[in-house]
């Protein structure tokens, strides 16, 4: 008879074949299935050299590391570059990046004056003052109304700062410092700080006689005040900002004040560029360090050869602090390598 088409034939020989190979493979020998165990974890030269000289295998990974003393695991995982060891242990978490390292900035601008006296504009009308009491002098001398006038000198000076460099006293200073992440600017602090301004003064006065010059008097002194406005500073984003606006604190009436203003922006790479403005008079300058080391000093104004005495010397100092068309700046590559002003 035929058989019905797609039903399944069975054939007891060809039925028990498999049989058998399969209880072959599922039933395959204790030593045999050691043996793969170990040639996984100890290789094949090990595993051979045991089979050869009739050793059993070790039958866990625990027994296998103890034989070796760890250098059968360390081998798989240098040869697998540590696959093995994140396949039965679960891939290792990355770990976090450092955080950002932070760079710490010292700004700072300050005025001075380079000469060791200046004239003071005012002096005239400080004469005035010293001289009645001269007047009140000559009229208690008998006589001496008659033969002549009194004849007087009288000298008023501020005191200057005495250098041309950059280091040294000051008229003014104003700083700035701050962090710098690559990104943007903070922790930001600063200070303004005055020096002592100084006027010194000497006068003497005599009457000239038929029988000689009379001496009517002399004197001479010093007063001291400390100013104490104004300096500005901000900083925020990748810009910072210093001002200098401050005044003599000894003027009977009025004068001009020393004025500088500086501006600086950071790059990402840690360039900074700086650009300033200062009047003419006195000397100005800034000084820039990153972490605690000075990367660039710049004097701006160099005001040392400006005559400062006398009536030319009064012009000059008045008309320069009330100029503050003097400007320039600097750039400072990153890394900690000065710049030059520019």
């Amino acid at each position: 008879m035929g058989q019905k088409q797609g039903q399944q034939i069975n054939i007891p020989g060809e039925r028990a074949a498999n049989s058998v190979a399969t209880e072959k493979q599922s039933a395959s020998s204790p030593s045999q299935q050691s043996a793969s165990r170990a040639q996984s974890r100890l290789g094949n030269a090990a595993v051979q050299e045991r089979m050869d000289a009739g050793m059993e295998m070790p039958s866990t990974a625990a027994e296998t590391e103890q034989e070796t003393g760890g250098v059968a695991a360390a081998g798989t995982e240098q040869e697998t570059g540590g696959v093995a060891a994140a396949a039965s242990g679960g891939m290792k978490a990355a770990s976090a990046p450092p955080p950002a390292t932070k760079e710490h900035y010292k700004v700072e601008m300050k005025a001075w004056i380079p000469h060791d006296k200046v004239v003071d504009p005012e002096e005239p009308a400080r004469v005035s003052d010293w001289l009645q009491s001269i007047d009140d002098i000559v009229d208690s001398v008998p006589g001496t109304g008659l033969i002549a006038n009194p004849e007087y000198e009288y000298h008023s000076y501020y005191r200057g700062d005495n250098h041309d460099g950059y280091g040294g006293s000051y008229r003014v200073l104003s700083v700035i410092e701050f962090d710098w992440d690559g990104k943007s600017i903070s922790n930001v602090t600063g200070t303004g700080d005055y020096g002592a301004s100084h006027r010194d003064w000497d006068a003497r006065a005599w009457v000239e006689t038929l029988l000689g010059d009379i001496p009517l008097g002399s004197d001479s002194g010093s007063e001291s005040a400390r100013a104490t406005s104004a300096t500005s500073k901000s900083g925020g984003g990748n810009t910072f900002s210093l001002g200098i606006a401050s005044a003599n604190p000894l003027v009977l009436t009025w004068a001009p004040n020393i004025n500088a203003n500086l501006t600086g922006t950071i790059a990402r790479d840690g360039r900074l560029t700086l650009d300033y403005s200062t009047d003419f008079f006195p000397s100005h300058g800034v000084q820039v360090s990153r972490n605690g080391k000075a990367i660039h000093t710049a004097i701006t104004n160099n005001a040392s050869g400006v005559n400062a005495l006398g009536a030319v010397g009064a012009v000059n100092v008045g008309a320069r602090l009330m100029n503050q068309g003097n400007s320039g700046g600097a750039v400072l590559p990153g890394g900690g390598v000065k710049g030059k002003v520019r």
